[in-house]
């Protein structure tokens, strides 16, 4: 019964030892099921936040944008409409002045045309020609030779291009690129080596070359007489040495000064590029629809003045000097001066102290042409009649005709088929067989059109 008691009482001690671990157990189980939990919770409500938190950002930025593209916008918006108003304004009061005024539409083109035409001159140059850097450039047909492509450059108001740095020859290789027909196997530059000298120099200048670009060695010939130079397209528009007078179809680079033209009271004034003898200045001006520069009043006069003083005057190559040419003779009577244009007595005259005084250096008495000369404050001086000074041509301001910056073919053509020159005599006679090819510069008439004619005519 004892030993019965004793068994009794041990398994029910291991009953309840069992029971209790098992419980503890759930209890420990029921905890880290709460714990993962609870930190699953956290985690979630953390990255809700975070989401909220982003949203709200995105939700804020979007706002500020919104809000400052709407602020952006109204300005821009009130810019414009201020602009539009004063451009109509302005144009509006300017129309009382013009013919132009038939519509807004004609009005607002009007203004704009206004504004671009007289944008400084520094960077204006005639219909047909491309500024870069104080100068302006086209190409012309030169015909068989050097001294062709020369003299057609001159009949352009400009002479051979003479390039003086990398810049200008990435330009003008870009012009020839471009405008260079297809048959045309090379451009002629203004640089020429004198077989006495030896060396390069510039054609127009003078002065000893300061930039090359040379092909290869085998390209760079020695010639024994006169040589030539121009930019050969097969060796991508790299300079080469060759004969001045050959066979093959060439292109001219020519170059001239920007448009130096101002207008004052019904008439405007345009400064020629290069200086002219006497005998061609009325040709010339006729050329452009003008006539010789003529003063009539002192306000005349001093506006002259005004304009030579900030203009680049030509220098005559012959005398050094800048004298202009003024449209007045006194050749059929000693001292008795009247203007070229009608033979009407001088209403006006700003002569220098002691002209006119007929008395040239070594005693000649045969001056019987004027200049306003550039050493005296433009005060006027006869002069002999045989070298070449600056020129000013005058036109009648016509609002909005313009006049054709280089005339027709046959308005340069003399009977021999040559261009009009200044130096008949010394023409090289074996290529007056051949007629200049009209220039691609300005409106003519082309069988093929470079993209400067195309802009000319739309105008």
């Amino acid at each position: 019964m004892g030993v019965v008691t004793s068994y009794v009482i041990v398994v029910q001690t291991q009953g309840l030892y069992y029971g209790t671990l098992f419980v503890k157990v759930v209890v420990v189980v029921v905890v880290v099921v709460v714990v993962v939990v609870v930190v699953v919770v956290v985690v979630v409500v953390v990255v809700v936040v975070v989401v909220i938190v982003v949203l709200v950002a995105v939700v804020v930025t979007a706002v500020v944008v919104v809000i400052v593209v709407t602020v952006v916008v109204v300005v821009n918006a009130t810019v414009v409409v201020v602009v539009n108003v004063t451009v109509v304004v302005v144009v509006i009061f300017f129309s009382e002045r013009t013919s132009h005024a038939s519509s807004l539409l004609n009005l607002l083109l009007y203004s704009f045309d206004f504004t671009f035409h007289n944008a400084g001159a520094e960077d204006e140059c005639p219909r047909g020609w491309q500024y870069y850097d104080g100068s302006c450039y086209a190409l012309a047909a030169s015909g068989k030779s050097s001294s062709r492509a020369r003299r057609n450059c001159e009949d352009l108001d400009g002479y051979l291009a003479e390039i003086t740095s990398q810049g200008e020859n990435d330009f003008v290789k870009d012009l020839v690129k471009t405008e260079a027909y297809d048959d045309e196997t090379g451009a002629y530059i203004g640089l020429i080596k004198l077989s006495w000298k030896g060396v390069w120099q510039y054609t127009e200048s003078d002065s000893p070359v300061s930039f090359t670009d040379w092909s290869a060695p085998e390209k760079r010939q020695t010639l024994n007489s006169h040589a030539c130079a121009s930019m050969d397209r097969a060796s991508d528009w790299s300079w080469v040495e060759q004969d001045c007078d050959i066979s093959q179809g060439m292109t001219a680079v020519c170059e001239r000064c920007p448009v130096q033209k101002e207008c004052f009271q019904g008439s405007c004034y345009e400064l020629q590029c290069s200086a002219v003898k006497n005998r061609r200045m009325e040709d010339k001006c006729e050329d452009a629809g003008g006539q010789v520069l003529e003063i009539n009043s002192a306000e005349e006069n001093d506006f002259i003045k005004g304009f030579l003083n900030k203009a680049s005057v030509p220098v005559s190559e012959h005398t050094g000097l800048t004298n202009v040419w003024l449209g007045a003779s006194d050749e059929d009577s000693e001292g008795d001066f009247y203007w070229l244009s009608d033979n009407s007595e001088l209403a006006f005259s700003d002569w220098a102290t002691g002209e006119p005084d007929n008395y040239a250096m070594g005693g000649r008495r045969d001056q019987n042409c004027v200049v306003m000369d550039a050493d005296n404050d433009w005060k006027w001086s006869d002069v002999v009649c045989f070298y070449a000074n600056a020129l000013i041509c005058e036109t009648k301001d016509v609002s909005g005709d313009d006049e054709d910056d280089v005339d027709d073919h046959e308005d340069h053509v003399d009977d021999d088929g040559d261009y009009n020159d200044d130096d008949d005599e010394d023409d090289d006679d074996d290529d007056d067989d051949l007629a200049p090819t009209i220039s691609r510069v300005g409106l003519v008439t082309l069988p093929k059109f470079s993209k400067f004619d195309v802009f000319a005519c739309l105008e």
